[in-house]
């Protein structure tokens, strides 16, 4: 909002989680949502919980157009986003899909493309038997009745770096970038057998 109001030149988004894994499991196992095998498994029918990470990363986000003119290298544009909270109805561990489809909708709109261009969605799926799911059904909210041109890519950094908290959000932001950098859609890791997902979209 800064950026596009002209308040800043220059945005740092920085994700830091630094907290005693061993506090955090402890806390995680108490709302049975940490994996007992220890592997994060997101999309994986099976799955058994979540696993601790930790880690720090920052981003720096500028106007395209001053970007442009400092001759800044540009690794992805950031077209819409979007936000939204469960409310009264969703918990921790089973998100609301209403409040999901909230965000995705506002991001689109924003963005002022259709999302039948989606190709990859870098999700915050975290390997739990009822929050994957929800989430992928939010995205199936959010196509309708559209048909992208290719099955959409499905993918979490918590497969290979666990749930890293307060920084997963930047730790899943820098992936999807490095995505649209690279030019692929970066598959997810430890699924032999995925949970059930609309035909529209595809575990690489």
């Amino acid at each position: 909002q800064r950026l596009a109001s002209g308040a800043c030149d220059t945005a740092l988004a920085v994700g830091v989680n630094g907290a005693d894994p061993s506090y955090l499991s402890i806390g995680f196992s108490q709302l049975q949502a940490l994996s007992p095998t220890g592997r994060s498994r997101p999309f994986a029918a099976g799955a058994d919980g979540l696993v601790v990470g930790e880690g720090a990363a920052a981003v720096c986000i500028r106007r395209l157009e001053d970007a442009e003119a400092d001759g800044q290298r540009v690794l992805a544009v950031i077209r819409g986003v979007g936000w939204s909270n469960d409310g009264k109805k969703g918990n921790l561990l089973a998100p609301d899909p209403a409040g999901q489809l909230r965000a995705l909708r506002q991001a689109w709109d924003r963005s002022g493309l259709s999302p039948e261009r989606l190709g990859y969605v870098e999700c915050h799926a975290t390997g739990t038997s009822v929050g994957d799911p929800l989430e992928v059904q939010g995205l199936c909210q959010l196509l309708g009745d559209s048909q992208p041109r290719s099955p959409i890519a499905l993918s979490s950094s918590k497969a290979w770096i666990g749930h890293t908290v307060t920084a997963a959000g930047i730790a899943g932001l820098i992936r999807a970038v490095a995505a649209v950098r690279d030019g692929i859609r970066p598959g997810v890791l430890g699924v032999e057998n995925a949970i059930d997902i609309d035909d529209r979209f595809t575990l690489l």
